[in-house]
């Protein structure tokens, strides 16, 4: 289940032509899984430097969550 919802919000936000707003949610929901498969997905679209500034700047956010609850 939480393979298939990863892959759903990777799809997401990877996909330029959806709506900004859009991919920044779907940044905010890997944050909140918090696997090795969304700190992957975050942080190449950080390295994208084709990506919106705010997409990248939601997928620092959303990393930093997932570092935070990783040190819990």
């Amino acid at each position: 289940m939480a393979l298939a919802i990863w892959k759903e919000l990777r799809d997401t936000l990877n996909d330029s032509k959806m709506p900004m707003a859009v991919r920044v949610a779907a940044a905010d929901g890997l944050g909140e899984l918090g696997s090795s498969h969304s700190q992957e997905t975050l942080l190449a679209t950080l390295r994208d430097e084709t990506a919106e500034l705010e997409v990248r700047v939601a997928a620092v956010r959303a990393l930093s969550r997932t570092v935070r609850s990783a040190t819990r």
